[in-house]
């Protein structure tokens, strides 16, 4: 068993494809909404802050792709979404921005339906 703990995180993370690093939520204590991501790599004591969405009216999640290639920071509000991005191979890079800073749902939609998938 290993002595890493991680505390205040939410049931919502990811693992980096070199299997010592993992990528986890925290929420908001007051509003209970998940706002925070960090990295923690096994045997480490500081785990470090990756991004934080400061837009109170969003949350913020982690989602690896299918092919496993990349790890997807997605934040959404009720009208839109965006999505960052880092290299599961790479999870000390900072995450980088899609395309689009802030996509409307009906543009995912669309997305959606002409079968656009990560």
């Amino acid at each position: 068993m290993l002595p890493d703990r991680i505390d205040n995180a939410t049931p919502n993370f990811e693992w980096a494809n070199d299997s010592q690093t993992i990528l986890y939520t925290t929420q908001d204590p007051e509003t209970l909404r998940w706002n925070r991501i960090f990295r923690h790599t096994l045997g480490g004591s500081d785990d470090s802050l990756v991004y934080e969405e400061s837009d109170d009216t969003s949350w913020l999640w982690l989602e690896k792709s299918l092919s496993s290639q990349f790890l997807f920071l997605v934040s959404a509000a009720t009208v839109a979404t965006e999505v960052r991005y880092l290299p599961a191979s790479s999870p000390g890079q900072r995450p980088l921005p899609s395309c689009r800073a802030r996509v409307s749902m009906n543009t995912l939609s669309l997305m959606a339906a002409i079968g656009f998938s990560y």
